[in-house]
């Protein structure tokens, strides 16, 4: 079974083979057929034309969180809290 599939695969790339060698030789030869794309599409320089240059990107600069300032603040703020709580809860005794 194996070889009958490696037999079908090879027929069918002979066949393609042969087929673009047929209209090759029809339209005249031509190269480009077999060449890949990615050698197609490099750019031929011609002379005196220079490459152009790629600007480089320039780096943000990250700003600095104050992250000391904020920690301060909202233990301040913590600690006010627990104050009044702590306020509130001696109100409710001296009620009852």
């Amino acid at each position: 079974m194996f070889a009958g599939v490696l037999s079908s695969t090879l027929v069918n790339v002979v066949i393609s083979f042969l087929s673009i060698s047929m209209v090759s030789a029809a339209n005249g030869f031509n190269p480009d057929v077999f060449l890949p794309t990615s050698v197609l599409k490099r750019h031929v320089f011609d002379i005196g034309e220079k490459k152009k240059k790629k600007k480089k990107k320039k780096k943000k600069k990250k700003k600095k969180k104050n992250t000391k300032r904020r920690r301060h603040r909202r233990n301040v703020e913590e600690v006010k809290k627990k104050k009044k709580k702590k306020k509130k809860k001696k109100k409710k005794k001296k009620s009852n």
